[in-house]
């Protein structure tokens, strides 16, 4: 029994191993819509200088920032917490499913 399934709440147990283990994983965009609010709700509009177009990775995070445009940071972080509301709700079913089947 590793850590995670001893913990106070063994009942919770699957859900934390779906979450952390489970089939869902966050697509790419929704990664990038996390990174690109996060930046702008703690940085504000992006001032970076554009990456190279080597830069594959960072060229993908500039542009999901910098497409906020003038996006104030108090709009950036409600909409982190609306795209977060929504994996919660995912989790909310997740929890649900395994509730039902003890």
């Amino acid at each position: 029994m590793n850590q995670l399934t001893s913990c106070f709440f063994p009942r919770q147990s699957p859900l934390c191993e779906q979450i952390l283990f489970g089939a869902y994983q966050p697509s790419h965009d929704l990664k990038l819509k996390f990174y690109a609010y996060f930046k702008q709700a703690t940085e504000g509009p992006c001032s970076i200088s554009k990456p190279s177009f080597w830069d594959i990775v960072g060229k993908t995070k500039y542009d999901a920032w910098h497409k906020l445009g003038n996006m104030t940071k108090v709009e950036a972080m409600e909409n982190y917490v609306e795209e977060l509301k929504k994996v919660i709700v995912l989790f909310a079913h997740l929890f649900a499913m395994y509730s039902t089947t003890d």
